[in-house]
């Protein structure tokens, strides 16, 4: 069976860097990256129906642009590689898919710097952590 590194990337200014580091591990181990991004479903907005579908549009193409240079990315790398973009409740679906791919760990970014932070705010990196009982590999903002 193939070592299994598994990328969680939300698309914003710090997915590039969370990439790069699990591109980075993943050539030193010679691991498949699973790479995936879930469109959170949206709640339901105070905005008429036509300026909630000129903004969801607007950012499915801006969240497909950075898929697609994030692919370039993976690539690049020569890693074998896989991308996923399914919609629905963001820690359900990555417990899932924890469960059905086995990675050694996961690899996601973290807004804040301090890992003491993201346990006592009750973060996604932390409840992860905390439901997968597998190693997690926070990528601080710089």
């Amino acid at each position: 069976m193939e070592d299994k590194i598994l990328v969680c990337v939300d698309l914003k200014e710090l997915s590039k860097e969370v990439l790069k580091k699990a591109i980075e591990l993943g050539k030193k181990m010679n691991a498949h990256i699973d790479m995936v991004h879930i469109r959170a479903l949206s709640p339901t907005s105070d905005h008429s129906a036509a300026n909630h579908s000129a903004s969801s549009a607007k950012e499915l193409l801006r969240e497909n642009n950075e898929i697609t240079k994030l692919k370039e990315l993976l690539r690049d790398s020569k890693l074998s590689f896989h991308v996923e973009e399914p919609l629905g409740d963001v820690l359900p679906l990555l417990l899932a898919k924890i469960k059905e791919e086995a990675p050694l760990f996961i690899v996601m970014g973290s807004e804040h710097n301090s890992a003491m932070h993201h346990f006592i705010s009750g973060s996604l990196p932390g409840s992860i952590l905390e439901k997968a009982k597998i190693p997690l590999l926070l990528v601080p903002r710089r």
